[in-house]
């Protein structure tokens, strides 16, 4: 991202808008996304080296003054800058209150910010308040909700002085299930190693034959009537993950004359729940290409999560044994034809060592992504996913 000179009286900028500005006026410097001209950007607050686009500044960008404040539903998709130097405590939204988008707010030049969840609900999965300073997170933090209902997690915001382009956005959980009962028509019983009921659905792995003799295998919709039961649909997951996520159908497609029986599931294998292509063009000879998802079990054997590149060949790797923010991470090495890639999070010492790569970045490419269980008794989950670049 590049600095093009021009500055405007306030957080909007529009594309080809005259770079004159009033002499009393303060002016804001404006970046140009070389990546995307059309798309201008701001800092995100007056003390803040964070980057946002300035339609979303115009709409959503705000002041907090105050020494406490209280997320609600509107808040949603905005951008604070706390000012408060004695301190300012966020309470969390109420319980049952839907916050829609992540919520992003830049600390004050001094003063600690403690965020705390509202009673019935959890951040991080704890009651437990969590505290910021801008020495400790200089760019602010994000609350972002998940997809089960009154949870939220709260992580540092992403650096975007050299301009940072979100590829894709997704908060739609898939899963491979563990060994289970699945009866007539889609019902299954006895999933393990599952803790939440996931209130709008997911997708979920079975193997071939699974669901009932003739089914495929795959990642079909699924709803859950309890952590460990639920109800299978004959409705398959798009091969192409998409921003946004890929929502569940509107009407799920029932099964009909399908008894599955006992199910054992399948370990030791990638299996792949979406890929996303990397336009042509957008790594550049320095760029730093981000995928970054929170992995889910209960304790146990730790299952594995892979980034393939088009096809089978592994190209990054990671375990967990528990909630787990993880990122898998492309640069490129002073030209667009040499990457390395690597693996941060999840079970240090059950990650792949990094991997050299020849991919001309100039061109189009894909990138699969997978889960790849080690447990029958355990159901490994993908909450959310975010694809960026730098």
């Amino acid at each position: 991202m590049s600095n093009i000179g021009d500055s405007y009286p306030d957080q909007m900028a529009t594309p080809g808008s005259s770079s004159t500005a009033p002499a009393t006026a303060a002016r804001v410097p404006v970046y140009a996304d070389p990546l995307n001209p059309s798309t201008i950007y701001v800092p995100a607050g007056p003390a803040s080296p964070n980057l946002i686009p300035a339609s979303a500044a115009s709409s959503g960008y705000a002041t907090i003054s105050a020494s406490t404040y209280t997320l609600t539903a509107t808040d949603a998709g905005k951008n604070y800058q706390l000012t408060n130097t004695s301190g300012v405590t966020i309470t969390g939204p109420a319980t049952g209150v839907t916050l829609t988008a992540a919520v992003v707010f830049d600390c004050p030049a001094t003063g600690t910010v403690t965020i705390t969840p509202a009673s019935g609900t959890t951040i991080n999965g704890g009651t437990a308040s969590q505290t910021f300073t801008r020495s400790q997170y200089p760019t602010g933090f994000v609350l972002t909700p998940h997809p089960e209902t009154n949870s939220y997690g709260v992580t540092a915001a992403s650096v975007a002085s050299s301009g940072t382009q979100i590829l894709l956005k997704s908060t739609i959980p898939y899963m491979v299930a563990s060994s289970c009962t699945i009866g007539s028509n889609g019902a299954v019983t006895g999933l393990q190693g599952n803790t939440l009921t996931y209130p709008t659905g997911c997708w979920m792995y079975f193997g071939a034959n699974a669901i009932g003799a003739g089914v495929a295998a795959g990642f079909y919709w699924f709803t859950f009537s309890s952590t460990s039961a639920g109800t299978v649909f004959n409705n398959l997951a798009p091969s192409t993950l998409t921003t946004g996520g890929n929502a569940g159908p509107g009407t799920p497609t029932a099964f009909s004359g399908t008894t599955g029986g006992a199910y054992t599931a399948v370990t030791g294998t990638n299996f792949i729940f979406g890929s996303i292509t990397i336009p042509a063009g957008t790594m550049q000879i320095n760029s730093i290409l981000d995928l970054e998802f929170e992995g889910y079990q209960t304790a146990g054997t730790p299952n594995g999560y892979a980034m393939l590149l088009s096809g089978a060949t592994q190209v990054a790797f990671t375990q967990i044994s528990s909630a787990a923010f993880i990122k898998f991470r492309a640069q490129n090495l002073g030209t667009l034809t040499n990457q390395i890639f690597n693996s941060f999070g999840g079970a240090i010492g059950n990650q792949n060592n990094p991997i050299l790569t020849t991919i001309n970045t100039a061109n189009a490419f894909s990138l699969n992504l997978a889960i790849q269980p080690t447990s029958v008794t355990l159901t490994a989950v993908v909450n959310s996913i975010i694809v960026s670049v730098t």
